[in-house]
């Protein structure tokens, strides 16, 4: 960072955050402040940058997204108004006229080739009947549910509540398949091939593929007897990394991009907007209001 190598610049950026609107800025500072004026076509989009209206961090915002996607959706706002007469809240035409600190009235978002799926844990200790008990999560107690966010932006874009067993009490099979197939577009053909999962004539390290029109499948033999099975609608060949374990990329892949959702714990809990309430479905909308929005996914 430049203000941990830059002493001067360091005391500027002080001197800058202490001072009021009437103090007049220095000679020196001024000169020091030109310097670190840079062509905005030469900036690196992945730098922090700063504006001086809202106006112009949103065309930034769009056409920063514009660049690094070619697949942008445009997500319009609903505004309801409750009815004096009936009660029900009903969808307004066109987007009331809000204040400046208000949500936009359109949002951008553009899909990344990284997704992961992971559990999440709504902290939560208040009556709800599907409420979980978790000792390896950090809350223990919450509202569990399952997520699939970008990987890299942890931009969380569909959630599902797991809302406890089956009515007859029946453990339901094969739910972390389900689970997948149903917060995530474009997986088919749930029937393995019975040779990607026998592992008795298999040596260790090994990998065995199988390709569908639209996914790639993967049986890598970490250890003996234990088989790792993946599934990607990214990945089209049989790639090989050359490490000693032989790790298909595919592997290397998802160990690099499992993270997403574990970050988005993390930055939901550093700015949260939940408060206190006795009701569960509302501890879970303010969650999913408070995940990221305006980084692209």
């Amino acid at each position: 960072m430049r203000q941990r190598d830059d002493v001067a610049f360091a005391e500027l950026l002080n001197r800058i955050r202490v001072k009021q609107k009437t103090d007049a800025l220095s000679n020196d500072d001024k000169a020091l402040l030109h310097q670190a004026v840079t062509d905005p076509a030469r900036c690196p989009n992945d730098v922090l940058h700063i504006f001086s209206t809202n106006k112009e961090v949103d065309r930034h915002n769009a056409a920063t997204v514009s660049v690094l996607h070619s697949n942008v959706i445009n997500i319009d706002a609903e505004d309801y108004r409750r009815d004096p007469k009936t009660g029900v809240m009903k969808k307004q035409r066109h987007p009331l006229k809000g204040q400046k600190d208000n949500l936009l009235d359109m949002l951008q978002a553009a899909e990344g080739p990284e997704v992961t799926v992971d559990e999440q844990l709504l902290a939560f200790r208040g009556r709800c009947p599907f409420k979980q008990y978790m000792p390896s999560k950090p809350a223990k107690y919450g509202i569990k549910s399952w997520v699939a966010c970008d990987a890299k932006s942890s931009y969380a874009w569909k959630m599902q509540v797991y809302t406890g067993k089956q009515m007859d009490g029946v453990p339901e099979r094969n739910q972390g398949m389900r689970v997948v197939l149903d917060v995530t577009e474009g997986l088919k053909d749930r029937n393995l091939p019975s040779k990607m999962l026998t592992t008795k004539t298999r040596r260790v390290l090994s990998s065995q593929f199988a390709f569908t029109p639209t996914t790639t499948l993967v049986s890598y033999l970490a250890k003996k007897n234990k088989n790792v099975l993946l599934m990607s609608t990214r990945h089209t060949d049989a790639e090989i990394s050359d490490r000693n374990d032989g790790k298909p990329t595919i592997v290397l892949d998802y160990n690099l991009n499992k993270g997403g959702v574990e970050n988005l714990d993390k930055v939901i809990t550093a700015y949260s907007c939940k408060r206190k309430t006795p009701a569960g479905p509302s501890s879970s909308s303010a969650t999913s209001l408070t995940s990221p929005p305006t980084t692209p996914l």
